[in-house]
Formats: structure tokens, sequence, C-alpha cells
């Protein structure tokens, strides 16, 4: 309660205004600790993409949202990179309609089936395959250190255009006709 004796300001706090103040401090520290131990915060990464009109590759950073999980935090990049840039300036690395069919993360190496729309040709994603793949295994790269070997599939299937390098195997782990299948063996 607020008074006034003598021209100073005195100041009287009730019992219920303190506890109210301090329940109020321990929702703001509650929710200030919930915002700082979330997985979900965001972090900054570098996704890499070609330069329209001319052979360059250009960066430009995303905030991704954060994972503890290796598998997880790669999904998330591999993900951002198959959106597309934001810059208007820069194109994509795979048509529109790529997805990740799958990701898995075994012994820090990274296995990527895209999907088949990864193959075809399209005036919006001026990269040849293999030049979209390297693309986007140098954006993998820079972001996810821990990452020994990635090996990226089309439908499942190593690309044509991938077979003569140093891809990895000529099928998926486990995979049949249905895709990545099983990983291989942790030990």
């Amino acid at each position: 309660m607020l008074g006034d004796r003598g021209g100073r300001l005195r100041v009287r706090v009730h019992g219920r205004g303190l506890a109210a103040g301090g329940v109020l401090v321990g929702v703001f520290a509650l929710s200030l600790a919930v915002f700082l131990l979330d997985p979900g915060v965001r972090s900054e990464r570098v996704l890499f993409f070609p330069l329209a009109g001319s052979h360059r590759i250009t960066s430009e950073l995303r905030a991704v949202p954060r994972h503890r999980d290796p598998e997880r935090a790669a999904l998330e990049l591999v993900d951002a990179a198959l959106l597309g840039p934001r810059r208007p300036e820069s194109e994509r690395l795979f048509p529109q309609g790529t997805t990740t069919r799958s990701l898995l993360l075994r012994r820090r190496v990274l296995y990527v089936d895209l999907s088949e729309q990864a193959a075809m040709a399209s005036p919006g994603a001026p990269l040849a395959l293999a030049d979209a793949i390297g693309v986007l295994k140098r954006t993998i790269r820079f972001n996810l250190r821990g990452i020994r070997e990635i090996v990226v599939y089309v439908d499942g299937q190593v690309p044509r255009s991938l077979k003569a390098g140093s891809q990895g195997t000529e099928t998926p782990p486990g995979a049949g006709s249905q895709g990545m299948g099983t990983p291989p063996p942790l030990s």
C-alpha cells in the first residue's frame, strides 16, 4: 500500500503480494530452464547451394532444430537442404518434391536414401545428380564433423552416375526392393 507522510513515499508489502511475486519469479526461472535445456532449440547451420547462372557454390545460414541424437541432427540438416535455398540467387540441389526416404547413422557412416525425384531432371535444380550429391555431402561434412563417410542412395539404389566412384556398397545394407532395410551390424 502506498502512503504519503511528510513528503516521503512509503511502500508496504503484504504477505500475498510477496507470495505472488515469488511465484512469478519461480515461473520465470522454470521457463528459462526449459528454454535453455530444451533439445528443440534451433542452431545455425551452413547449407551449400549452386549459384544461379554459374558453376559456383554459395552458402547460406539456416536455423534448424538442434538434437542431441546425431542421426536426428543429420536428418534435420538433409531435410533443410532438400527444401532448397532461401536466397533467390541460389538454386535447389534436387528437384522440388525430393524427400528423405530413410537415414541411418551406424559406426560414423551416414546412409541417406533420397526419393526417386532426386534423379529426375529439373530446370530448378541445374546440377547433375553426382554433383548435387557432392554438394549435399559437403553440407553434411561441414556441419556434422563426427561423420566419417556418407553413402547416398536414390530410391534404394546407388545412382548409375556414382557406381564407378567410391560411393560404398552397390545396394544398401539389408535392402531388397523395400529400400534401406536393416542397418549394418553394430559390432
